[in-house]
């Protein structure tokens, strides 16, 4: 699907990339530009604010990511193996949201979302 389109806050000198501890596999989509999301994979759409551009994160290797940096609305896409639970946790550890795969591209606030288990 094409990255959503749309206005937001220009990069300030304050800003900070996000990032993905283990590392996910990332790099940055323009708004309105089509993107990819390979079979096996959880793939997260986060708003960088030092480049203006969408990261994109491809969650394939079974694991508990811990996300920093991700705030505001964004997007996932599990298009994982067809029945695969991906959950999304809160800074406690306690479960925020669930989702089966496969799914298509779904909005999500990542401000509360402290790891996620593509797996």
């Amino acid at each position: 699907p094409a990255a959503p389109a749309g206005a937001y806050e220009a990069a300030s000198p304050a800003a900070t990339s996000t990032y993905t501890s283990p590392n996910a596999s990332a790099g940055h989509v323009a708004p309105g530009e089509t993107y990819a999301c390979g079979v096996g994979n959880l793939c997260d759409l986060v708003w960088d604010p030092t480049v203006n551009k969408w990261e994109l994160f491809r969650m394939f290797y079974c694991n508990r990511y811990y996300v920093y940096y991700w705030n505001g609305g964004g997007y996932f896409w599990n298009n994982q193996t067809s029945g695969t639970v991906a959950r999304f946790y809160d800074q406690n550890g306690n479960t925020l949201r669930t989702d089966t795969a496969p799914t298509g591209q779904t909005s999500i606030n990542w401000g509360p979302v402290y790891s996620i288990r593509n797996c």
